[in-house]
């Protein structure tokens, strides 16, 4: 491809990009100038193309985008239809890793007579064990010198526990 030509027209054929953009390519998230570029590369890897006249590569310039635009747009369709997605499997093991519905009625059980007791270490073992939480309020919690306490006859020494 004769460099001369694309530099020579290169106001128009950005031009060009911008308006095959605004025609075929508005739902892409492509700028005019990458259009363009994408364009040049193609051309200049058809070392077999002559133009006789500036309107012939033009023409030539043209195909090459909507080219671009249809392929990004055959893109875009086939990921929306789920091209990039990974099918995955669960392990075997991950049953036995799910808790049986008595062990978390027992869990709750604990949690209210912890409340009953107190309500400050009831209020730390919903942040940390069920939500996650390592707030600041929770660690300065953890390291505070715990008492012993008693929940459904069972001593723990409650704070330091969770």
């Amino acid at each position: 491809m004769p460099a001369h030509l694309f530099a020579a027209l290169y106001r128009e054929l950005h031009n060009l990009a911008h308006r095959a953009l605004q025609r075929e390519g508005n739902h892409l998230a492509i700028s005019t100038t990458t259009l363009l570029h994408e364009a040049y590369i193609n051309l200049n890897q058809r070392e077999s193309a002559s133009f006789e006249h500036p309107g012939g590569f033009l023409a030539y310039a043209a195909q090459a985008m909507r080219g671009h635009i249809v392929d990004l747009t055959r893109r875009r369709l086939a990921a929306k239809r789920g091209r990039d997605f990974v099918i995955t499997g669960l392990h075997t093991g991950l049953l036995e890793e799910i808790p049986d519905e008595q062990c978390l009625l027992r869990i709750d059980e604990a949690q209210k007579s912890l409340w009953e007791i107190d309500s400050s270490l009831g209020e730390l073992v919903d942040l940390k064990y069920f939500a996650g939480s390592r707030s600041p309020r929770s660690r300065r919690c953890a390291a505070r010198p715990s008492a012993p306490c008693n929940v459904n006859g069972i001593g723990h020494a409650c704070c330091c526990s969770i």
